[in-house]
Parts: structure tokens; C-alpha cells; sequence
């Protein structure tokens, strides 16, 4: 009887809100037809975005547990988030693919209806301004593009926000709305069991409610989480105050959100790491204390208090916070006002913090949901206002008609495509391992499958090979760029020297200019796989290493000389010199250095330091020293590559900032110079008839075989007659060439 009752009073609550559900439905229609037309092929990029996002959920839906068996860099939220939607849409990598797009694009979709309902307080018109809006950011409109945003960051955040990107960034802030829910439903709650009975320190439970669900959005993600759990914590102290008029209560209130707060997170990270909170705690931290140095970012580093954002954007955004925090305290904080001011209070201070606080710390940009929350905020607050200019009535149905009509077409015109597709059949083979089909690197992982023959590996980027060959990452850590902090990095290498697998793989030298820093920010690891490991194979963005036998070497330690040139008290030059002018290779720098204050005004404001270390010799990377430089952190001893070119290598080292710090060296030395990346060349293919190897025109390599007298290929030496340098490089070669069945194409040059 009771559940009969309970499911009566739910159908009249759908009945009695039919026009607001028909609009919900038309906006979870946009959503999905938005996901399957956006990803439909299962294609990926070798370096961050999808396997970003699937290779924690795989090693979860696994049965892998995380924080202990692996990490999710990008936050808890993301992991549980991400694993349920994936299994909902089938538990593939194309599954995965349908999962983050659609949370991405839920995500600004509720952040729209919010908004819109906050500051219009009419669920109905809200959800179908939802709609229309959502069909507006798909089809950008040229009216959209020139006239409503007259902003390129807010453009760019809302294209941004259509898609999950490299790092999910709408469904990591997407805790705000969370937060907002779970206060919602908590007060609720709270209001219909415990309103109207009487007990001891009554008045502090909802307080107590915020306090808990600001500990559970810590838990999040680094970023949003943090700044959710602040703002909650200060908003919460705010609408005490505006309630009470009482420092005393309002004191009180902070506390016990504080307390309240740290056991929310406890029990939250307790649960959701099943007890591997030590873990979970040494990821985080770890993590936070290597990214303020470790990320490459040219444009945006900040050292003092005073670098925060205060682009007008950013302020327009702080100071729409304070209005609505004004309002919230006029009307003395009551429920209504909660809803309509402190909601929209709450999202653009979180928005506020976390822009400053990813800034401060990160050196980092994270306009996409602030400047998102930002437009819609200001969209629909002149929309507001113009409103009541006209008739108000007749603008809202004919609203409701253009948004219904706008969605239908929408949705009717990507169905149409969707079913065209299936019944003639679209782009890409199908890749059952994946789930879904592919148009790119199919041939690259099939291929690489066929080197394997069932060996494993172990990746600085762990993706679709992995998945196809239903191996995971033996360190836990798929993406070497995750391993930060001293005590990750130091399992990552455990894992490396001790785990069982074959081949080692890494990002192709000559895939992208992102390998330049990626070698130089993590050289921990490549030192050790220079000097151990030489490479066999490659596809079109992969190369695999095995390791060196008997007394194969690829150290160099005599023939050159290190030496140091202080040009001012901020900055040194550190220079290798070979007398064989013909040698390439990366040398292996020992420096022992300290970053100190200098002692002036401005150096009593530092709260943060780092060292710069520029490749200041000829540089590869079509991006320059964008990519051939990284930094260090403020003190330590450490090894850094110096790349040789032709007998020669240098870098300048820093201080920064250079107005505030002087640069300490203790020692720097050079026992080992690494070759391997210079010795062994990939080749595209071999031209038998001709007997010439043809290999990629790319500059590093024309240095590297210019001086070849003889090259080893599939365990053959040949002699070199020819090399000539034209679209590609081509050596041509004395003896007739064979080829073995091993797959192998690398040669080995020897002068």
C-alpha cells in the first residue's frame, strides 16, 4: 500500500510537471545524440585526453583497486564517475569515449538549467533556455560567435565545454553542481524529518550537512574539489552570519564546518579507496608539490602573492560573487534568497579561487568552466532584465515553442545521420578490442600486436596497446607525467627495474615536440633507459626498447669536457665540448644547486622559486625552446640532459624570479655521455633493388647519419656508400640488403 502511495505521488508529480519533464527529456536527447555524433570512431591520441580518461577505468572495472594498485591523476570524482557511465554505455574504450563526452556536455547542461533557474525562478522557461542555448553552442551560429560572446576566452571556454579535452576539465568542475545537489537533497531531508522536532544544537545541522558535503567534494580532484570544499566552507560561515548578525555564532559555524569537513573527507576517501587513504594522501600531496614546478607553461608563471588572475573577466566574476553576497546578507540568508543569490554567490567565487588558486600553484590557466559559468551568469541576468520590458507571458511560451522546435530539428538531423551511418556503413574498420571503429593507427597497433607475439611491456604512455593486449602498466602509473613527488617516482622506477616484461615503449622521438620536454622533465626515467635499453622497433608513434646484452654499451666516458660560465649572479651556462666533433648524443649532467633569495623588497613577497634549464645549443623542436627546456624545484641534486649536436651541448640555467633569487651552484660534473638516441635510427623502409634504407627527414636525424661509414641492420653489417638528403634521407648501401623475419627496423650507425 505504501509503495502503491509513493509511486501515486510520483506519477502526479510527473504529471503535474509535464512540461518541465518533456523539457528535461528534449535536454538528455541533445546530450546522447551530441555523444554518438561527436564519438563515433575509437581513435586516440597517443598523449593525453582519451586514455587519460579510460586507463583508470579500465584497471577499476579490473578489479584493481585505486590509490593502492594504481592512481587517477585527475581525481576520485573522475574515476567513480567515469567507470559508472563507462559500464552504462557498454565498459569498451569507445564506451568510455561515449561516457566523459556525455558527462562533459551534462555537465554545461546543468550548469546552464542552474543558473538560468537561479536567476529566473521558473523551471520550465529554464530548462528550455537549456535547450536552446545548448543547440546555439553546438551550431555557433555566426550572431553567437560575434555579437552574444564578443569574447574569444569565453568562446574558446564554451567550445572547450562541448567535449571532455585533454583533461576533463567541465566534469572536474562539474563538483560544484554536486555539491549544490547534495545540499538540496540533504536539506530536504532535513526538513521533512527533523524541521519540527526539537533537541540540542538544533540550529547547527544544516551547517553540519554543508561541513560534510564540502569534505566530499575535496575528495574530487585537485583542483575544483578543493576549491568547492573553500568556498562551501566560507559560504556556509557568510550565510550564518547574515542569519544570526553574530560574530560568536557565526565563529562557531566555521568550526564545525572545518571539523565537519576533514571527517567528510576522511570518511569519503576511506570508503572510495577502500582504506587506502594513506595512499590516496600520498598521491595528492605528492602531486601538489611537484606540479607548481613541474609542468611546462612559458606564459603564465607566478612567484609572488599579488600574480593573481585580475583579467577583467576574472574580476567581472569576483565581483558578481559580491553582489550576490550582498543580496544573501540583505535578506538575511533565508532559503529563498539562499537560492537565488547563493547559489550563483557559490559558483563564481568557487569559479574565482580556483582560477587563482590553478594560477598560483600550477602556473596554469583554468578559464574554461569559470568563464562558462561567467556568460551564462551575465546571459542570463541582462535576459532577465530586458525581459520585464516586454510581455513577459507571450516571450515565454514563444520560447518554449522556438527551443522545442530548435531540439526537435536537432535531434531529427543527427538521427538521421546516425541511422544513415549504421544502415550504409560509415568510416573506419571495426577494432573488437576497442569496442568501436577506427579510421587512424589501426595499422600501428595490429602491427605492434604482431612484434609482440604476446610479450609484455612496460609504457611511459600506456593506451590502445595495452588494451589490445589485455596487459595493464606494471608501475601503476599509465602516464609517466602522473608520476610526481618523490616517493611515486621512486616506485615507478622499483617497478621498472623489477617488474617482468620485455620491451619498454615510449612517444616516438620525432612524433610530436612535446617528446623534447617530456625526455627532459622526466629524465629520472631516461637516463636509465639510455644507458640500459636500446630501441628495435617503432610504429608512426612508438618506439620499443629492449634491453642491451653482453657488453653492448651506449656510454661514452671520455673525449669531452664540461665547463661552466657564470654570466650573472641568476644564471649559468653549463657547456659539454667533445674533441671529435662528429659525436652526438645527450650528456648526463650531475648539478648540485640552491635557488636562495636575494635579499631586495620584492624577494620578501617570494612564496615560490624554480630553476629554468633552457637547451641554449641547437635546438631540434620546430617549437624551439618552448619544448627543449623544463624546470627544476627551488633546491636539490639532481642529473639534467645536455643534448650534443656535432661535438657541442649547452643550457643556461636560471634562477627565477630573476629580480628576487641568486643562483647557488654547488657542483656540477659529467661522467657519462648517451648516445643510443643518435646511434639507432628509424627506418620507413628498405628499398632491396636499390639497396638503400630510407628514413624520415627529420632533423636530429640528419646529423645522426651524415658521418654513417657502416650501419647494422637485423644483425647485418653494411658499408655506406651514399647519403643524400632530400625529401628523405636515403642510404644507400654496398652490399645487397636482406631481410631476416624479425620485425625489427631500426639500424644501428657506425662511424
Amino acid at each position: 500500500m505504501v509503495s502503491r502511495i509513493k509511486k501515486n505521488k510520483f506519477i502526479k508529480s510527473i504529471i503535474d510537471n509535464k512540461l518541465f519533464v518533456f523539457g528535461v527529456v528534449l535536454m538528455l536527447g541533445i546530450c546522447l545524440f551530441h555523444t554518438w555524433t561527436s564519438q563515433k570512431l575509437a581513435n586516440f591520441y597517443p598523449i593525453n585526453g582519451t586514455y587519460q580518461n579510460f586507463n583508470p577505468v579500465r584497471r577499476f572495472l579490473a578489479g584493481q583497486i585505486p590509490f593502492k594498485d594504481f592512481s587517477d591523476y585527475l581525481g576520485m570524482g573522475h574515476l567513480y564517475l567515469g567507470t559508472i557511465t563507462t559500464l552504462l554505455f557498454g565498459g569498451s574504450y569507445q564506451s568510455s569515449l561515449y561516457a566523459f563526452a556525455f558527462l562533459t556536455f551534462l555537465g554545461l547542461a546543468v550548469f546552464t538549467f542552474m543558473i538560468a533557474n537561479a536567476v529566473l525562478r521558473k523551471k520550465d522557461t529554464a530548462i528550455f533556455l537549456t535547450n536552446f542555448l545548448l543547440i546555439i553552442f553546438l551550431i555557433e551560429p555566426l550572431f553567437y560567435q560575434n555579437a552574444v560572446v564578443a569574447s574569444e576566452d569565453v568562446l574558446t571556454a564554451i567550445q572547450y565545454s562541448l567535449g571532455p579535452g585533454n583533461s576533463a576539465r567541465m566534469m572536474r568542475g562539474s563538483i560544484l553542481l554536486i555539491a549544490v545537489l547534495l545540499i538540496y537533497v540533504g536539506y530536504n531531508f532535513y526538513s521533512k524529518r527533523f524541521a519540527n522536532k526539537q533537541f540540542k544544537f538544533k540550529e547547527y545541522v544544516p551547517y553540519l550537512l554543508v561541513g560534510l558535503v564540502a569534505g566530499i567534494s575535496f575528495a574530487w580532484s585537485n583542483d575544483y574539489g578543493i576549491g568547492c570544499w573553500l568556498c562551501l566552507i566560507i559560504m556556509n560561515t557568510f550565510v550564518a552570519f547574515a542569519r544570526e548578525r553574530k560574530f560568536s555564532f557565526a565563529l562557531k559555524v566555521l568550526l564545525l564546518s572545518i571539523v565537519s569537513s576533514l571527517l567528510g573527507l576522511l570518511i569519503t576517501v576511506e570508503i572510495f579507496t577502500l582504506g587506502n587513504i594513506n595512499g590516496w594522501a600520498s598521491f595528492t600531496f605528492g602531486t601538489g608539490g611537484y606540479q607548481s614546478w613541474y609542468f611546462n607553461n612559458n606564459s603564465y608563471r607566478s612567484y609572488y602573492p599579488f600574480d593573481v588572475d585580475f583579467t577583467f573577466t576574472i574580476l567581472l566574476q569576483a565581483g558578481l560573487a559580491v553582489v550576490y553576497l550582498k543580496k544573501l546578507y540583505d535578506e538575511r540568508g533565508s532559503i529563498e534568497a539562499c537560492k537565488r543569490y547563493g547559489i550563483l554567490a557559490f559558483f563564481n567565487m568557487a569559479c574565482f579561487c580556483v582560477v587563482n588558486e590553478y594560477k598560483l600553484l600550477s602556473n596554469g590557466r583554468l578559464y574554461e568552466v569559470a568563464l562558462t559559468v561567467l556568460f551564462l551568469n551575465v546571459l542570463f541576468e541582462v535576459g532577465r532584465i530586458l525581459s520585464s520590458v516586454f510581455n513577459t507571458k507571450q516571450l515565454r511560451r514563444n520560447l518554449i515553442i522556438g527551443s522545442v522546435v530548435m531540439s526537435l530539428a536537432w535531434i531529427t538531423a543527427s538521427a538521421k545521420d546516425m541511422v544513415r551511418e549504421y544502415v550504409v556503413g560509415g568510416e573506419g574498420v571495426n577494432v573488437p578490442e576497442l569496442g568501436g571503429k577506427m579510421s587512424e593507427r589501426r595499422y600501428d597497433i595490429y602491427k605492434a600486436r604482431d612484434f609482440l607475439h604476446g610479450d609484455t611491456i612496460f609504457s611511459t604512455y600506456a593506451s590502445a596497446q595495452e588494451v589490445m593486449e589485455g596487459t595493464f602498466q606494471p608501475s601503476g602509473i599509465d602516464y609517466i607525467i602522473h608520476a610526481l613527488g618523490d616517493n611515486q617516482r621512486e616506485k615507478y622506477m622499483d617497478s621498472f627495474h623489477n617488474a617482468d616484461f620485455k620491451y619498454a615503449t615510449t612517444i616516438r622521438d620525432d612524433f610530436t615536440d612535446w617528446t623534447f620536454w617530456i625526455q627532459r622533465a622526466n629524465w629520472f626515467f631516461y637516463r636509465d633507459l639510455y644507458k640500459n635499453w636500446h630501441p628495435v622497433y617503432t610504429n608512426s608513434y612508438e618506439t620499443y626498447w629492449a634491453r642491451n646484452e653482453g657488453d653492448e654499451s651506449n656510454e661514452i666516458h671520455s673525449g669531452f669536457k664540461v665547463t661552466v660560465d657564470e654570466a650573472d649572479p641568476t644564471s649559468q651556462k653549463i657547456m659539454v665540448d667533445f674533441d671529435d666533433e662528429t659525436v652526438n648524443g645527450l650528456a648526463d649532467v650531475y648539478i648540485d644547486y640552491q635557488v636562495e633569495r636575494k635579499g631586495n623588497f620584492s624577494s620578501h613577497f617570494l612564496f615560490r622559486t624554480e630553476l629554468d634549464v633552457v637547451n641554449t645549443g641547437t635546438v631540434y623542436p620546430v617549437g624551439g625552446i618552448y619544448y627543449d627546456m623544463n624546470r627544476l624545484r627551488s633546491a636539490s641534486k639532481e642529473y639534467i640532459p645536455i643534448q650534443i649536436v656535432n661535438g657541442h651541448g649547452e643550457v643556461a640555467i636560471t634562477a627565477r624570479p630573476e629580480h628576487s633569487t641568486i643562483l647557488k651552484v654547488n657542483e656540477v660534473k659529467c661522467d657519462t655521455v648517451l648516445n643510443v638516441s643518435s646511434k639507432y635510427i628509424p627506418i620507413e623502409r628498405v628499398e632491396e633493388d636499390e639497396n638503400r634504407f630510407v628514413i624520415r627527414k627529420y632533423a636530429r636525424y640528419e646529423n645522426d647519419t651524415a658521418v654513417a661509414n657502416h650501419i647494422i641492420y637485423q644483425g647485418k653489417e653494411y658499408t655506406v656508400t651514399d647519403v643524400d638528403d632530400d625529401d628523405d634521407i636515403y642510404i644507400t648501401v654496398e652490399e645487397k640488403i636482406t631481410k631476416s623475419d624479425s620485425m625489427e627496423n631500426f639500424v644501428q650507425i657506425i662511424k
